[in-house]
């Protein structure tokens, strides 16, 4: 679980590549700094690459505040929680959906050998 405490350890909201090593075009000529950051998009028509691949610098900066539950979560490493999902539905990259947490305790669970298969069915009431 070297992962786990390294994510754990990471004062970062975005603990993904996000803008370090790829980007997106949309069909508008939006330059992405992820998919799911559609809406915070710069338009290359009217801005270089180099100043917008600047401004998505500003993603990996970002610090977790004292709020943040998942840099608390030893089951960081199975989530699947967005910040840009989170920013996008509610307006906070922090906010974090608690059913996403249910289900990366179940999955911790069930990769660590906690539980069998049908028990993490049953957790996640499927």
């Amino acid at each position: 679980m070297l992962k786990t405490k390294e994510l754990q350890s990471d004062t970062h909201v975005y603990t993904c590549n996000v803008a370090m090593n790829s980007f997106v075009i949309d069909y508008k000529g939006n330059m992405l700094p992820c998919m799911k950051l559609r809406h915070k998009g710069i338009n290359l028509l009217t801005h270089s690459f180099d100043y917008i691949w600047e401004q998505f610098s500003i993603y990996k900066k970002y610090e977790a505040s004292e709020k943040n539950k998942c840099k608390k979560c030893d089951a960081v490493y199975f989530c699947d929680s967005c910040p840009a999902e989170m920013d996008a539905k509610y307006g906070d990259m922090e906010v974090v959906d608690c059913t996403k947490c249910k289900v990366a305790k179940i999955r911790k669970a069930f990769y660590c050998g906690e539980v069998d298969y049908d028990e993490a069915l049953k957790q996640a009431d499927l």
